[in-house]
């Protein structure tokens, strides 16, 4: 629904479990959302998918950065260990930015700090734990998106 008022409009289906974002060419708004499994990024004034990855934590709620340019998002990488991944908003290039040495299961929300250089991640286990990872990632090859948008 606008800010001002008016009828409202249906985005998806199911619950939503995300984030929403200026695009920063201030072109837009994006939404990005894990429903289903999927991680999905929508452009809302288009109203049409711009990038989804399979196989999310359906406990992870993925956060964009604070100029909206990246998105942070545990990826299950077995039953009791997750890694954080970097996915950028623009293209759905994604990479690794932490992988845990020890069994480690993200839940809910990310919180980006220092503008955008720290992240924030509540650890789940029989009780929770906050832990913070400053500075944590390195210049490598990206990972292509798992599926584009529109379908190709």
């Amino acid at each position: 629904m606008a800010a001002g008022g008016g009828r409202e409009e249906k985005l998806f289906d199911g619950f939503f479990r995300g984030d929403w974002a200026i695009q920063p060419a201030q072109a837009g708004t994006w939404l990005v959302s894990s429903i289903g499994g999927a991680v999905r990024l929508i452009d809302v004034e288009q109203r049409k998918p711009v990038w989804e990855y399979r196989h999310a934590d359906p406990f992870s709620a993925p956060t964009f950065s604070p100029d909206g340019r990246r998105v942070a998002v545990a990826f299950p990488e077995s039953r009791d260990r997750d890694a954080i991944w970097l996915i950028d908003s623009a293209t759905g290039l994604a990479r690794i930015a932490v992988r845990f040495p020890t069994p480690f299961r993200s839940f809910f929300r990310m919180g980006w700090l220092d503008e955008g250089h720290a992240l924030v991640v509540n650890r789940f286990e029989t009780r929770s734990h906050i832990v913070l990872f400053d500075r944590f990632w390195v210049r490598g090859p990206a990972i292509g998106a798992a599926q584009s948008g529109n379908g190709q």
